[in-house]
């Protein structure tokens, strides 16, 4: 049940990061769109959404990975 939990939590911070990049994403398409430039906390938000977004990818495939050897697969 514990590694049910974790999963749960690991894929829920994954998706949130996924989220949050996106929403930078948008931003960066609509002033690439507008011609406009980005603003150093915009761009500032973009990294700190992208390096969030591989961190919780990487905890949450590491924690996929470890289930399936766990359970044989």
């Amino acid at each position: 049940m514990a590694t049910s939990n974790r999963l749960r939590e690991l894929r829920h911070n994954y998706k949130a990061a996924y989220t949050n990049y996106m929403n930078c994403v948008h931003t960066l398409s609509i002033a690439s769109y507008e011609g406009q430039g980005l603003t150093a906390n915009e761009i500032a938000a973009d990294e700190k959404a992208f390096n969030a977004l591989s961190s919780a990818r990487r905890a949450l495939l590491d924690a996929l990975r470890e289930h399936a050897e766990a359970a044989g697969i």
